[in-house]
Formats: structure tokens, C-alpha cells, sequence
């Protein structure tokens, strides 16, 4: 995703995203609380995802890490 695709989108979801020296800092229009930064655009749109849609990825993250685990945590019968 490009800087302006970002800003777009944001925008379109009622966020303000913003770059400054490389770090992106990006703010929800109605609640300046509800807010954070970095350096990689994808973490500011997953940031953003997550508060749009109250954490869905965040929980998919914990269920596929937890699927992983118990497939890692095999005993051997023998």
C-alpha cells in the first residue's frame, strides 16, 4: 500500500494519518485518545483495522498462534 493509498483509506474510515521524518502517526477524527504512530505503514493500517473492526485481527492472530502451538506440541507414542 502507497502513503497516499493509506491517507485515502484512513480518511475514508474517519482517521487522520499523517508522516513527519518517517514516522506516521495517524489519530481517530472524533476521539484524539484513540490514536498511535510508526514507522512502517502497514502497522499504522493494522492499528487502524483493528480499531475500525474492535480487534478482529488481533483475535485471529491469538487463534492462529494458538493453532500453530498445539501443532508444534506433538507426543510420540513410542
Amino acid at each position: 500500500m502507497k502513503y497516499n493509498e493509506l491517507v485515502k483509506w484512513a480518511d475514508d474510515h474517519g482517521y487522520t494519518v499523517k508522516r513527519n521524518d518517517g514516522l506516521i502517526s495517524w489519530h481517530k477524527n472524533n476521539s484524539f485518545g484513540i490514536c498511535g504512530e510508526s514507522t512502517e505503514m502497514s502497522k499504522v493500517a493494522t492499528d487502524i483495522y483493528n480499531d475500525i473492526t474492535e480487534g478482529v485481527w488481533i483475535e485471529y492472530q491469538r487463534e492462529e498462534a494458538a493453532r500453530r502451538a498445539a501443532k508444534e506440541i506433538r507426543i510420540d507414542p513410542t
